[in-house]
């Protein structure tokens, strides 16, 4: 064989071999992107998944007994919501937020709320166990869900 013909098949596997790398950054980079996508429809899908477990409570009627244990789920989750309530005791618009602190949505750190007033009557934020609540959310302007507040009937 001669030596053009070794030139131009040394020549061929390079082009060859150049030509396989660029396709396989093609396909890292095109399944990099696809990765993503799928990663980030999965995330909102999780939290759509979340916002759905506290949604449900809008417009529902529940006992007080059920909002006492969500207020502590809530805190034992740290999840990124406050949950206010107003008694028959309370002023109108006027809510008791137990987890975190909530002012024209801006919520304020975990554990910044009132205490639980479960055993003292007492008090304007006692909740009864027995007593009938309905409940309503707020979103943020993201469409985030923040706040779920419920108001004694």
């Amino acid at each position: 064989m001669s030596n053009g013909w070794k030139i131009f098949i040394v020549a061929a596997s390079g082009l060859l071999t150049c030509l396989l790398v660029a396709v396989g950054i093609y396909a890292a980079r095109e399944g990099k992107a696809s990765a993503s996508t799928t990663t980030e429809a999965l995330t909102q899908t999780f939290a759509k998944y979340q916002d759905m477990e506290l949604a449900m409570y809008d417009g529902l009627g529940v006992s007080g007994a059920e909002v006492s244990s969500l207020i502590r789920s809530v805190n034992e989750q740290d999840d990124y919501v406050a949950i206010g309530v107003n008694t028959k005791a309370m002023t109108a618009d006027t809510y008791a937020y137990y987890n975190r602190t909530y002012t024209s949505g801006t919520l304020g750190a975990l554990g910044s709320g009132i205490e639980l007033a479960e055993d003292d009557v007492s008090e304007a934020s006692y909740l009864n166990p027995s007593a009938t609540f309905l409940g309503s959310i707020e979103r943020d302007s993201n469409g985030t869900l923040i706040a779920v507040r419920f108001v004694q009937q």
